[in-house]
């Protein structure tokens, strides 16, 4: 990671992340140990946490916060703790692929529609709120990836979360490729008039 990078991307308590690749080559966190509010990766301009169902059914931030929940399209909704911080919830399901897969003809990947709600709802509370929490069932690839291109389209650095998850590409490509209109809407500080 450049010195620029470790610059944008700071995290009070995350220290050192090592991942370990499995045998089936997914990524594992070595410091998934941690609870989630540690490992918050706050950009310049907002945070961005990456979690899996289990950590979104515990996790109560103390900061405006919104949820981007991915899950499987046969299983159901994650669940929320109910919170005075928490803006919105976009829910969305399809599988964790990326369409290159050989014998699997029947996944339900991520659409073109699914990454303009995704933009939209990140439009419609940029202004209003310091941490987007991204969710799927284990918290490594498809909200990694959802994460990824929200630090690429907000902050222009993604690097972080391609060293320590496994980022959906699918997912990536399809948000980075859409997202040009919210470079135009990065949290920009309120201007004051003259009083």
């Amino acid at each position: 990671m450049s010195a620029g990078s470790r610059k944008k991307y700071e995290a009070g308590t995350i220290g050192s992340i090592y991942p370990v690749r499995c045998v089936t080559r997914r990524l594992v966190m070595f410091n998934s140990h941690l609870p989630p509010l540690e490992r918050i990766i706050w950009g310049t301009q907002i945070g961005l946490l990456v979690v899996g169902r289990a950590e979104l059914r515990t996790l109560s931030p103390l900061v405006p916060f919104v949820v981007i929940s991915i899950t499987d399209p046969d299983k159901p909704d994650a669940e929320i703790i109910p919170s005075d911080f928490l803006n919105g919830v976009l829910r969305l399901k399809f599988d964790d692929a990326e369409g290159t897969e050989i014998g699997h003809p029947a996944h339900i990947l991520m659409s073109m529609q699914d990454a303009h709600l995704v933009l939209a709802f990140v439009e419609s509370h940029l202004a209003a709120v310091q941490l987007i929490v991204c969710q799927c069932e284990a918290g490594v690839s498809r909200s990694a990836g959802v994460a990824a291109a929200l630090a690429n389209i907000l902050h222009g650095e993604d690097q972080f979360f391609f060293d320590h998850y496994w980022p959906n590409r699918l997912v990536y490509r399809l948000l980075v490729t859409q997202g040009g209109f919210l470079h135009t809407k990065k949290c920009e500080p309120e201007q004051t008039g003259s009083r």
